[in-house]
């Protein structure tokens, strides 16, 4: 049921009222999901750069281009 319909009826806020509980649980629901992806992009985001930090300092410790290499070898 449309916001519009319920309003043209007489007597029908308690629809209104429901169309607007509905919207805005169904927006809010919307809201924590969308955060939920983001966060959980930004956890693998984080994991991913530090797994490729971790890379490039195994090889610049190859190539000799770090003054100080922590790692053995």
């Amino acid at each position: 049921m449309s916001i519009l319909a319920a309003y043209s009826r007489p007597g029908s806020n308690s629809e209104i009222l429901k169309v607007l509980i509905l919207s805005v649980t169904f927006i809010h629901a919307s809201a924590v999901v969308y955060i939920f992806n983001i966060s959980i992009y930004l956890i693998l985001l984080q994991v991913n750069l530090l797994a490729s930090s971790d890379y490039d300092k195994e090889y610049l410790c190859k190539e000799k281009r770090v003054q100080s290499c922590s790692m053995g070898g």
